[in-house]
């Protein structure tokens, strides 16, 4: 049996967080990945957010069938103060 189809989305805006939960998606949240990314990425055609952790109280309100969802830095020294900072704004972290 094939494992289930899940679509996501990242977004930090109230508006397309509550769309993307009226058109099915699954999982939607931002994506706070930042110290170190650019250098993790570099030479990769990749996009890098300016998502904000205040923003997810606002997609928790707007999100009301799919699951929101935080992804996070990998860990280094500050992790569990920025996964505190994603749990108090209502979103578990990926």
């Amino acid at each position: 049996m094939s494992p289930p189809f899940v679509l996501w989305t990242w977004t930090d805006d109230p508006a397309r967080a509550a769309a993307a939960d009226a058109a099915g998606v699954d999982l939607i949240g931002p994506d706070l990945e930042t110290p170190g990314k650019s250098g993790r990425q570099a030479g990769l055609d990749t996009w890098i957010s300016a998502h904000r952790a205040d923003a997810l109280p606002s997609i928790r309100r707007a999100v009301s069938r799919g699951r929101v969802f935080v992804r996070t830095d990998p860990l280094h020294a500050g992790s569990t103060a920025r996964i505190e900072v994603a749990l108090a704004g209502g979103g578990p972290t990926c």
